[in-house]
């Protein structure tokens, strides 16, 4: 993929991002590769700001994981009261998250599970907020979406637990409600199973590509929850068990 098409698409998704009017898809296919889509996501963010965290997600346990950067600005910790637009409804999805508590930077050797696990501050319970800046969403093609960093709008983050590894957190009861009415109430339910092998990819795959995780980084790990429709006006809170509650207040303006 050259730097043309890189730029084109990027300046597609980064106009989308602006205006709030889901881009039309290239008529032609220009993405090839999931090194071309991480290509793009590297140049959408460059012009976001500075990075705050990943997702990260895998479709079973034994898939390789996708991931996204996610730039500081859209990462919330507590309650929140956020943008959404007026005329259509967004995603959102239950997840459970990490805080890294010191750098993992690029090196020789790759990082092992243990070493992951070590550098992992806190977990926290998560609402991601997912709507696509391509038109005909959810039917895009897998690439083009990997592009548009999965479809991320925004992160918003709970109250933190330290203790993290004393819990089950695979088998974490989750309870998500829109306006106060339960829409789903499980346990588990992460498709990609175990969640530290994900940090564990992540961690090597950002040294890889960008000099590596950070210390303060916020990683996400996918949904517990699979994907519900909330619309603007609607309160959310995804709640686990032994990791407490994220809320956000989706509040209705012209534009997500």
């Amino acid at each position: 993929m050259d730097r043309n098409d890189i730029r084109h698409i990027a300046d597609l998704l980064l106009e989308a991002r602006s205006d709030g009017r889901r881009a039309q898809l290239p008529e032609r296919e220009v993405i090839k590769d999931e090194e071309g889509a991480y290509a793009v996501q590297d140049a959408v963010v460059r012009s976001l700001g500075t990075i705050g965290g990943w997702k990260v997600g895998a479709a079973s346990p034994e898939a390789t994981p996708l991931c996204a950067p996610l730039p500081r600005s859209s990462i919330r910790q507590g309650r929140t009261r956020m943008a959404a637009g007026q005329s259509r409804d967004v995603a959102v999805e239950a997840e459970i998250a990490f805080r890294i508590g010191r750098d993992l930077p690029p090196r020789e050797r790759p990082y092992e599970r243990q070493e992951v696990e070590q550098a992992i501050a806190a977990a926290m319970p998560a609402i991601e907020i997912v709507d696509s800046r391509w038109q005909g969403w959810p039917d895009i093609p897998p690439l083009l979406h990997l592009a548009d960093h999965q479809a991320n709008v925004a992160l918003i983050c709970g109250r933190e637990t330290r203790n993290w590894q004393q819990l089950a957190l695979t088998r974490q009861p989750v309870t998500l409600t829109i306006d106060g009415n339960v829409v789903v109430e499980q346990e588990g339910g992460n498709k990609a199973g175990d969640l530290i092998r994900l940090v564990t990819w992540l961690a090597n795959h950002a040294a890889a590509r960008c000099g590596g995780l950070r210390q303060g980084d916020v990683v996400t790990t996918g949904s517990c929850t699979g994907v519900e429709f909330a619309s603007s006006g609607s309160t959310v809170m995804a709640e686990f068990r032994d990791l407490g509650f994220a809320d956000v207040s989706l509040a209705q303006t012209d534009r997500i």
